[in-house]
């Protein structure tokens, strides 16, 4: 396996696909392992689809022009691909924990074709090697956060 940041970066990868995995929702994931295309992880249920690009950061992240600008080229690329209706283009960011923080955060933005919008603010999560640990014991946080994604709807 790569270095540290790569490491890091396929930890992230992994706990966003453990977490829309075990959303409830009936969705399929697939994660393009060593990706260095335009997405890292692509994921569906009966009524849509998510093409994502995970990136993970040490610093945290406040405005939408800071992810605008540390994500330039990967946004670039990602709005360059036209897609159908009901098909959603994702960065997923993940923050690491911050000093005085107990968890680290994961930020959503849709990348439109003329706009990026953040989608909600999702703090509450788990990450690292430790997330199938923590859906097998049943942690509500893992439901809260699928729900989150997948608009609350339970199928």
């Amino acid at each position: 396996m790569g270095g540290p940041n790569y490491r890091r970066g396929y930890d992230a990868e992994k706990n966003l696909c453990a977490i829309l995995s075990h959303s409830g929702q009936n969705v399929w994931v697939e994660r393009f392992h060593a990706s260095k295309g335009t997405f890292d992880i692509i994921a569906s249920d009966r009524k849509s689809m998510w093409l994502c690009q995970v990136k993970r950061s040490k610093r945290r992240i406040v405005s939408l022009k800071a992810v605008t600008t540390a994500f330039r080229e990967d946004l670039s690329r990602m709005q360059k691909v036209k897609t159908p209706p009901g098909v959603l283009k994702v960065l997923a960011l993940y923050i690491d924990r911050q000093p005085g923080e107990v968890k680290g955060t994961w930020r959503f933005f849709v990348v439109e074709d003329q706009q990026i919008v953040e989608g909600p603010i999702l703090g509450d999560c788990i990450h690292g090697t430790d997330a199938q640990e923590n859906i097998h014991a049943g942690d509500p946080r893992w439901q809260n956060l699928a729900e989150d994604l997948t608009g609350g709807e339970r199928s």
